[in-house]
């Protein structure tokens, strides 16, 4: 009973020393507005006021009730920081109140499973992470820098962020580690400034990301890369001097509207299991592809791409369900469309200008081999080879224009099989359709203007075994054009 009795009586001073304690820092907090934080203050008094600050974001962040605001004044606070509950971070701006980490290494700001949590106006320098975010929701960082971390500027673990008009910058040098990494959770991105922000400027796995507005230039690899079921919407914005995709997808869904992607080694790829929904964007000036599709699918619309590089502008490889629809393909490089082992349809395309390798090869508008392939709608004009080559493929070809070719209008050769139906073929320097090497063709129903220097349908060539043209109904020869070459 003794032991109880004094049990009880511990306990008793224990509460209430609790409660006297909480009254002092009651009564030592400011009654009510914002807790202030200034580096340079040297009072001995620190109660959080304006008139009395504290001197460090730790004491402040100890002292601030959930909900509540801390102003940080201008100056460097080199400090790591863990933020366990509601608050909002106020400082000065971003060039103005800076968060240094102390030493090499570790994460500078830490949100640990905090809610409604918010950094506005400052920047967090160094370390090995510069934010690192465990659960939460409606986390915001709004005019915020994160600079000079070596491994990831901003790590978010199954949370729910939105990162507005602010930067990330100089994360492992621009040649390593990730400007902002997602690992599931959700992602709002808006008018953001990224430059050499890692490796990768965003990592975005088994997360939903909204992308709006950003600039992304400098990475050693890639702006965006989607993995593993994430979904990324990107709007607008600018990709550009990565130093391979600038947009990656891989068992992912990427949707591109009305990006500007510029100068990278490849400007979209989508690989193994992606689909890709890019819209109305400009794809200029790379080094090997501007869109590619590898064992994909999905869809390319309106958009105008050009100067492509040393593959194609568009690179469709063991894929299926692809969609071109409407895009300008212009200048593109050796190819306009390269399609191998894939299904895909091209309507309503307007591409030209392909070039010759330095072997006097390709510069055709649309180059398939084991494709099976509509094509409708499309012009095909002025490129240096043939407007389309088909082998060992299967198309359904249908209104058409194949003009101004420095080849062939349309070359079937090595069994390709092809329908056509209502096409034009005019002005090409090669025949208006040349059909070789046991390829097969039936006609319906199109025109064939003058050739230059060539009859207008070809049934064989130099050196190789006839193909099989079946003239059906509706077919024209205007001017009628020398007699078609005999096989040999």
């Amino acid at each position: 009973m003794r032991c109880t009795r004094l049990a009880l009586a511990c306990l008793s001073l224990a509460i209430g020393a609790s409660l006297l304690a909480l009254r002092w820092v009651q009564r030592t907090l400011p009654s009510r507005g914002p807790l202030h934080v200034r580096s340079s203050w040297q009072g001995q008094k620190s109660d959080g006021s304006e008139a009395f600050p504290f001197r460090t974001l730790k004491g402040a962040l100890l002292s601030a009730p959930p909900g509540s605001e801390v102003r940080i004044a201008e100056g460097t606070y080199r400090e790591r920081l863990a933020v366990l509950r509601s608050v909002s971070l106020v400082g000065a701006g971003a060039n103005r109140t800076r968060i240094v980490s102390p030493g090499e290494g570790g994460v500078v700001v830490s949100l640990l499973s905090a809610n409604d949590v918010s950094l506005r106006g400052l920047s967090v320098e160094g370390g090995a992470v510069g934010v690192e975010v465990s659960g939460g929701t409606g986390l915001q960082f709004a005019d915020v820098s994160i600079r000079g971390a070596s491994t990831t500027g901003l790590l978010a673990r199954s949370a729910g962020v939105r990162f507005s008009a602010g930067e990330v910058l100089e994360i492992g040098s621009g040649v390593a580690g990730v400007g902002i990494q997602m690992d599931g959770g959700s992602l709002e991105l808006h008018g953001s400034v990224f430059r050499r922000a890692g490796r990768r400027a965003l990592l975005i796995d088994r997360a939903r990301c909204l992308i709006d507005d950003i600039d992304v230039e400098g990475s050693g690899l890639s702006a965006v890369q989607a993995v593993a079921g994430a979904e990324v919407e990107i709007r607008g914005g600018r990709f550009a001097l990565q130093g391979g995709a600038a947009l990656f997808a891989s068992a992912a869904h990427l949707k591109v509207r009305g990006s500007r992607i510029e100068d990278n080694e490849s400007g979209v790829v989508g690989y193994r299991g992606a689909v890709l929904d890019i819209e109305s964007a400009q794809i200029v000036r790379h080094r090997i592809a501007a869109v590619a599709l590898v064992s994909s699918s999905g869809s390319i619309r309106r958009s105008f791409l050009s100067q492509a590089g040393t593959d194609a502008a568009i690179s469709v490889s063991e894929s299926r369900d692809v969609l071109l629809e409407g895009n300008q393909i212009t200048d593109p490089g050796y190819l306009g469309v390269h399609l191998v082992r894939s299904q895909a349809s091209l309507e309503g395309n307007d591409i030209s200008g392909a070039r010759l390798d330095r072997q006097g090869d390709f510069g055709d508008a649309i180059f398939a081999l084991e494709a099976d392939l509509v094509l409708h709608g499309n012009v095909l004009h002025g490129n240096a080879g043939n407007g389309a080559a088909l082998s060992l493929s299967k198309a359904q070809v249908s209104g058409n224009d194949f003009l101004d070719s420095g080849r062939a209008g349309l070359l079937l050769f090595d069994r390709a099989q092809a329908t056509l139906r209502d096409n034009l073929f005019e002005r090409n320097q090669g025949p208006g359709l040349a059909v070789v090497e046991r390829s097969y063709a039936a006609l319906r129903g199109n025109r064939f203007g003058r050739q230059p220097g060539f009859e207008a349908l070809h049934r064989c060539g130099q050196q190789a075994s006839g193909g099989t043209v079946d003239l059906k109904e509706g077919n024209s020869f205007e001017p009628e054009g020398p007699s078609p070459l005999p096989c040999r």
